[in-house]
Order: C-alpha cells, then structure tokens, then sequence
C-alpha cells in the first residue's frame, strides 16, 4: 500500500473540463442594448466573451428596410460598449459555440459554416484588442457513439471532449487518419492537414468514419502545428 501512495503522488492530476459555454437567451432586453442598435432585434444572448467574469451580449438584429441577408450581429461588453459589428454570414447551415481552449480567459469559437454540398469546421481566436476573430485552424468532425465513429454533423454535435491537466486543456483528437475532404469546403494555404476533433453527440446519419488509425490528447497549440505539417 505504501508504494502504491507513493506512484500515485507522481501521476498527473486530470480533470474533466468544461466544454462548450451555454448562452443565455435574455427573457428582457436592457434598454442600454435597444438604444445602441439601429433595427428590429431578432434575437438576443447573454455570454462572457471577453473573459473578465461579466455578462456580455450577442444581439442579432435587421435594419429596417433591408433585406434577410443585410443582418448584422452585434456582441457588446457588460458596460455597453460596441465590441464589434458582423455581416450576418449568408450560409445554409451557421453553428458555433464558446468554448476555452487555451490559457488566456476569453473562450475560443468553434465555428461550422457552410452550405448542403461543404462545411466549414474550424476553431477561431477572438482577439479581444482588435475585435476581430482569427483562424486556428480548420478540422474533421467526428462523433464518438458506442465506441463508433460517425461523421459530426452540427445538428448532431452534442459537445466538446476536452480535459484538463497541468499542460492545460487537452482535445481529444487524432492526427493520424485517412480522412480526404471533398466539396466546397476552404483549404487554406498555410493548412495542408485537418485533425480529427472528437465530439460527444447523436448521429443522425449513416456515415461511419473508419480512417482513423490513432487517437491522441493535444493541446490546441500541438494541433495547430500538426495541422500546419506537411505530411
């Protein structure tokens, strides 16, 4: 028994963490928000992006006489300040969730956007001087489902499998797989390699992923420089 105390003093602590952040939708609208916007408010959240442990907004809203794809998305800080404006994006299919992945204490974007013949699936930083978001990298989708594989639509995506050590948050990932893309989907330049991100959820579709040769735990920095290897 002694010698197996003294082991387990030397294994590395590791924690479940949390996965994606929920938005809140406000039931009553501040009237500080209504007074900063320039339309008819669609829709309205509440979440901390900014990472200083207060309430920031996400407001959806048209300008009036505008057309559908003229909306715009405004996220404001808990002091009411404009962080920053954005173009609705004009897709089918938009999805994205917070959640932190790094050591600085604003969340990072998962991101799916796309339309029925591509999607895109990446990771974005937000960075917080200049209010604008910045590609980590782009990546593979998959469902882990009674110990199955199954292609992570967004609609089926439950959440984020991440944990917690003292390297940070690792992502249960793989980068060793035979997945190749197709469809009209970005490629980006300076990414020749998409990583597998491993997703807790339900499929709804028949496709299941065999490619997958190895699974690993990788922090985001580790897997932004895998995806940008040559292989």
């Amino acid at each position: 028994m002694k010698y197996l105390l003294i082991l387990l003093c030397y294994l590395p602590i590791i924690a479940k963490a949390q996965g994606f952040i929920a938005t809140d939708t406000l039931l009553v609208i501040p009237p500080e928000l209504t007074e900063m916007i320039n339309g008819e408010i669609k829709s309205s959240f509440s979440i901390d992006f900014t990472g200083d442990g207060k309430v920031d907004y996400l407001v959806t809203a048209a300008s009036e006489g505008k057309l559908n794809d003229e909306v715009k998305e405004y996220w404001i800080t808990s002091s009411f300040e404009l962080f920053r404006e954005k173009k609705k994006f004009n897709a089918d299919i938009e999805y994205y969730h917070f959640v932190n992945l790094d050591q600085d204490p604003e969340p990072e974007i998962f991101s799916a956007i796309g339309y029925e013949d591509g999607i895109d699936y990446g990771f974005f930083d937000l960075n917080i001087k200049l209010g604008t978001e910045e590609l980590i990298f782009y990546f593979n989708p998959v469902i882990i489902e009674n110990d199955k594989y199954y292609w992570g639509y967004p609609w089926d995506i439950g959440d984020l499998i991440i944990k917690k050590n003292s390297e940070g948050i690792l992502i249960q990932s793989s980068v060793d797989h035979h997945i190749i893309r197709d469809g009209n989907i970005t490629f980006p330049s300076n990414q020749p390699h998409f990583p597998v991100i491993f997703f807790s959820g339900n499929h709804t579709q028949p496709y299941e992923v065999t490619e997958i040769k190895s699974m690993n735990w990788l922090t985001i920095e580790e897997l932004k420089r895998e995806a940008q290897k040559s292989r």
